[in-house]
This record gives C-alpha cells, sequence and structure tokens, in this order.
C-alpha cells in the first residue's frame, strides 16, 4: 500500500492540502450513486469529504475548517456578549462600552492587562457563561426530581 507522504505536494503550483485539484472530473473512490447527486456542499467540499474516507488518501486529510483555541475562545465570548445585549435590560454593559462609564461591572474585579473596554467585554461573557451553567443545573435538579417522583 503506498506511503502517505509520497503523495505530499513537491513544487509551489501543486494543489495544496485539502483541496482537490480544480476542474479534475476524473475517477473519485467511493463517488458511486449514493454520492452522485449531493446538494449543498461545494465540488471541493463534497470531494474532500469523499477521499476522507479512503483509506491512503484520507491519512494526508484534515478537517478542512480547523479552529484555534483562542479563535474559539474569542468567539464564544462574541456570542455570549451578544447574548447579553439581546437578554438583557441593562444597557451599560454592551460590546461597544459606554466611554467614561467607571460604574460597576461583574466578575471585572480580576481581570488586568487588558483595555478596559476588553476586559469588561471579558467579564460580561463570563457573567452570561455563569447565568447559562446556573440555568443547566437547575435544569438538571428539576429533571433529577421528576425522575425521582415518576420511579
Amino acid at each position: 500500500m503506498p506511503i502517505p507522504e509520497y503523495y505530499q505536494p513537491k513544487h509551489w503550483f501543486q494543489s495544496r492540502e485539502p483541496y482537490c485539484r480544480r476542474g479534475y472530473t476524473g475517477y473519485l473512490p467511493e463517488c458511486g450513486p449514493k454520492r452522485l447527486y449531493q446538494f449543498g456542499e461545494t465540488y471541493g467540499i463534497m470531494t474532500h469529504n469523499i477521499m476522507k474516507s479512503h483509506p491512503v488518501a484520507g491519512l494526508r486529510m484534515g478537517n478542512i475548517l480547523d479552529y484555534s483555541k483562542e479563535l474559539e475562545g474569542q468567539l464564544e465570548e462574541d456570542a455570549l456578549v451578544w447574548k447579553h445585549e439581546i437578554n438583557s435590560e441593562n444597557n451599560r454593559l454592551r460590546a461597544k462600552m459606554v466611554s467614561g462609564y467607571t460604574g460597576y461591572v461583574p466578575r471585572k474585579r480580576f481581570l488586568y492587562g487588558k483595555v478596559y473596554d476588553e476586559e469588561c467585554k471579558e467579564a460580561v461573557a463570563l457573567m452570561e457563561k455563569q447565568k447559562i451553567m446556573k440555568e443547566n443545573a437547575e435544569y438538571e435538579n428539576f429533571v433529577d426530581r421528576l425522575t425521582v417522583n415518576n420511579n
């Protein structure tokens, strides 16, 4: 069986992973009648998913989109701040803080080393995350009580 290292591009003009060569209309393993009419994906993503399950070609193909830990944390923080803005009636704690606001920001007490705006944003995200965890814990307790009462 061929070794996957031999399939790495040797020159700058060869296509990089995880993409197949554009315009290639040749044979793709496992591209039979089941996968003949696929919708909702681009040709590149579809061929990547087909080749990913191949025993040899799949070893050299990773995920197409792989978030780093920092980017994943930033996206989660942005989503939590956005959720707080939508659900909360407190207009002071927003993603874009009011300039000159020096009032109390929950969970900001031990955040240092960043600009005030970023610290406030991180504190609001922490507050929202803890609120979600508390709601989940209350829901789990409620479900546990229901299952105990039914048994």
